[in-house]
């Protein structure tokens, strides 16, 4: 049996920091009370480097993330960690199974859900200022559910952060950029952001989402490809 080699996806890393730290430095989760991640996210970055980026947005880092300091060992911190930092206050996940965490760690609300399948409970519809998905739905493989659930989850005028694999994934899917425009087309959701993601063993870097960058690329070497959006939804 071949080995599978792929890039990390499914946490918040270096990358989805960066770009959330940007949209906090510009007061855009001001009015952002609640979050909830599809899939129990890990918080993927060493003390280290999550330190000089919180120096950079004058936010002060606090014993709430020792644990970083032995990354990449298990347990890792949570996703609601960092958003309970930047001053969200309600930071729920979702998932098949829950993750063992320390006791420190702020979890709020755990979901064990499949995704296969629609969520039963409507009183989750429509309750979140932000959904996220970064590098979960692509393993349910019943994924237009998975997409639908994330939608139903997010509120009017909330924002759907996702980050996804174009080439080199770890799921059952890869993604092109037409999926999510057509999504958005679909949903007259709004776009605040799109980018490419190129991940190479010694860093990363982002591009616009112009098709035309990809005949640009050197594939050798290269980790993996992804596509971030961030987009508004603007009705039911």
């Amino acid at each position: 049996m071949g080995t599978c080699i792929y890039y990390p996806l499914m946490a918040l890393d270096s990358k989805i920091i960066d770009i959330a730290l940007q949209l906090y430095k510009n007061n855009f989760f001001e009015n952002i009370n609640s979050v909830i991640d599809m899939g129990d996210q890990d918080l993927n970055i060493s003390f280290t480097e999550l330190k000089k980026k919180f120096l950079y947005y004058k936010i002060n880092i606090d014993e709430t993330f020792d644990r970083a300091s032995v990354y990449p060992e298990r347990p890792r911190l949570s996703s609601s960690v960092f958003w309970s930092k930047i001053g969200i206050k309600q930071t729920d996940r979702l998932d098949l199974e829950k993750l063992d965490r320390n006791s420190f760690d702020p979890i709020n609300k755990f979901f064990k859900v499949n995704l296969n399948f629609p969520i039963d409970d409507q009183e989750k519809y429509q309750k979140y200022d932000l959904v996220t998905d970064f590098g979960n739905n692509e393993h349910p493989f019943n994924i237009v559910e998975s997409y639908k659930t994330m939608h139903k989850l997010c509120k009017k005028n909330g924002y759907l952060f996702i980050h996804q694999a174009m080439f080199r994934g770890n799921g059952y899917y890869n993604f092109d950029p037409c999926f999510f425009e057509n999504m958005a087309a679909v949903n007259k959701y709004e776009c605040l952001h799109s980018s490419f993601v190129f991940q190479y063993p010694e860093g990363y870097f982002t591009t616009q989402l112009n098709s035309s960058i990809l005949k640009l690329i050197n594939l050798n070497g290269i980790k993996y490809i992804g596509i971030i959006y961030l987009f508004k939804k603007s009705n039911e």
